[in-house]
């Protein structure tokens, strides 16, 4: 009896790992015309001959497909398999999708449950804020790009907004940020956009709203043509058609059309001495830290320059007139924008100094200057002149200095008196000033030489230590290669670059971005690796092998 129990319940285990089912599972059953859904198919059991029935009126791609095997008691296997597909009606209503079927190993037929899609038609969306602004357009992409229409200046950082429509048809993907296709601008888009706003549909087909906020800066007079390009991709259906039918990438560049700019050089009369190259809107606050100090007490003067601009060209403030009643120590600056395209923002200095004479009763005026294009002039901005209390140094006293100036001049009318005497040449080496002369010189010619050893092995230890972290990245690199894993290895690339600039720079290594970089090539290097870590996409072994010997040739390694 326990025999026959135990032999059932093995068969009804057995039984269960071996059933044999076809199961799908719709992510959204209520879509509008034109958006993408997906569902996905799961196949239990060893069936190898599975069928569908045909669809209407959808397209359907195959996008993923996984599989795994099962042991089961007596030993055998059990194979499952999970397909994955998008799927994107073509009208409006009550759609079907596919029934997958086949038979079971008993010949008796299972299939799939019938799954029903609805599909919502909406009204096509105007994009009104593009009316004027004309577009070079491809099937899969629109470019657009809303710049202020009038004269601009020389070094001047205008607002711009760089928008890019995708078609839904499709997966798209962004190889390149939009960049300038000339080199009579500078437009800085970085790697970050936004696609935080709606997606449009324009004659029933949906469309993916993604946006930069940049500012664009001319480098050049005269009438110039201002072109982006921005290099995409789709992934579209092969050839072949069919249900199961996989995908390819298809590479897009899209340029705006042509656009032709005024661009003037700013005026030479009344232009400041203090100014820079700030060209904005600007207003000025101003703190310090102390009021009550002594002669040589360092004072901070902070200044924030707040507006709208081109706020690399704004250096720190300049004192208004030379003096000797104050010692300026180097200031450091910081900038935070206040919105995405970084064209508002502060840009906060803090000034150290110190008084030299307990006369002072301000701080010094500091000035600066910048040109507003709206208004066509300069203007200059000065900090406070903040009232301040300065007391002699507490480690000076006037009756010390005074005394001790007093027994100098006892000492060298002493001195005079003795050097009016005869010299003896009867006294001994040791009492010779000579000697001791002789012997000090020698013995700062010692600590110098051993002060140069030290720096010397501190720099030979610092390249040392460098060519050894460039030596186990490239072994690191070295094996993500022989992985395949080119992407990995081209952030570790990256690192090596930082590594290497950063002991020119004098500054951490993590820190270096490609603003900070002065090669040309390099810097462009940096960009590029910027992308393909922002853009997650794959890359082939021929474009990583170019970039690799080019970082290579570039660091000399």
């Amino acid at each position: 009896m326990k025999k026959n129990i135990i032999i059932l319940i093995f068969l009804t285990i057995n039984g269960f790992l071996f059933s044999q089912t076809i199961d799908i599972e719709l992510q959204d059953s209520y879509v509008n015309l034109g958006e993408w859904t997906t569902f996905r198919v799961t196949v239990s059991g060893n069936i190898t001959n599975l069928k569908y029935s045909e669809p209407k009126d959808l397209t359907i791609t195959q996008i993923g497909k996984s599989s795994s095997v099962n042991l089961v008691l007596n030993g055998s296997k059990s194979s499952s398999l999970i397909l994955t597909y998008r799927v994107k009606p073509q009208k409006a209503g009550t759609l079907k999708l596919p029934i997958f079927y086949s038979e079971n190993s008993n010949g008796e037929s299972i299939k799939s449950d019938q799954l029903v899609l609805y599909v919502e038609e909406l009204k096509d969306d105007i994009i009104t804020k593009h009316d004027t602004t004309k577009e070079f357009e491809t099937q899969y992409v629109k470019l657009f790009i809303d710049i202020p229409d009038r004269n601009l200046y020389v070094g001047e950082a205008i607002p711009v907004e760089i928008v890019a429509y995708f078609s839904t048809s499709y997966q798209p993907g962004i190889d390149r940020s939009p960049y300038i296709k000339t080199g009579s601008f500078v437009v800085d888009t970085g790697q970050k956009y936004f696609n935080d706003r709606p997606e449009k549909v324009i004659n029933g087909e949906r469309w993916l709203q993604v946006y930069w906020k940049s500012h664009l800066t001319p480098l050049k007079a005269g009438k110039l043509d201002l072109e982006i390009v921005m290099d995409s991709y789709i992934d579209k259906p092969t050839s072949n058609g069919g249900f199961f039918s996989s995908s390819e990438r298809q590479e897009i560049k899209t340029t705006t059309e042509i656009k032709t700019l005024n661009i003037k050089m700013l005026p030479i009369n009344d232009r400041p001495d203090s100014f820079s190259g700030a060209i904005g809107d600007f207003s000025l606050n101003d703190s310090i830290n102390l009021t009550d100090i002594s002669v040589g007490d360092p004072v901070t003067l902070t200044m924030d320059i707040f507006g709208e601009g081109n706020f690399q060209r704004i250096n720190v403030p300049k004192i208004s007139s030379e003096s000797e009643s104050w010692k300026l120590y180097p200031e450091s600056s910081s900038y935070r924008g206040t919105n995405k395209s970084n064209y508002q923002g502060v840009k906060s200095f803090e000034q150290i100094l110190a008084p030299t004479t307990d006369k002072v009763t301000t701080t010094p005026k500091f000035t600066f200057s910048y040109f507003n294009p709206i208004e066509e002039k300069y203007y200059i901005i000065s900090s406070t002149e903040f009232p301040i209390s300065v007391s002699p140094s507490q480690f000076i006293n006037k009756e010390v200095v005074d005394e001790s100036n007093n027994s100098f001049n006892e000492k060298k009318e002493e001195i005079r008196h003795k050097v009016e005497k005869k010299v003896d040449f009867n006294r001994t080496i040791f009492e010779n000033p000579l000697l001791y002369v002789a012997l000090t010189s020698t013995l700062l010619t010692l600590i110098t030489i051993l002060v140069i050893s030290i720096l010397s092995k501190r720099q030979s230890s610092d390249v040392s230590t460098l060519k050894r972290d460039q030596k186990n990245l490239l072994l690191k690199i070295k094996l993500l290669e022989n992985s395949k894993n080119y992407l990995e290895a081209l952030n570790l690339y990256k690192n090596l670059i930082q590594i290497t600039v950063s002991d020119r720079l004098k500054c951490e290594p993590q820190a270096i971005t490609h603003l900070d970089i002065e090669d040309g090539k390099i810097k462009d290097i940096m960009v590029k690796l910027d992308e393909f870590k922002y853009t997650s996409r794959s890359i082939d072994f021929e474009t990583y092998k170019a970039l690799a010997d080019g970082i290579k040739k570039e660091l000399k390694c």
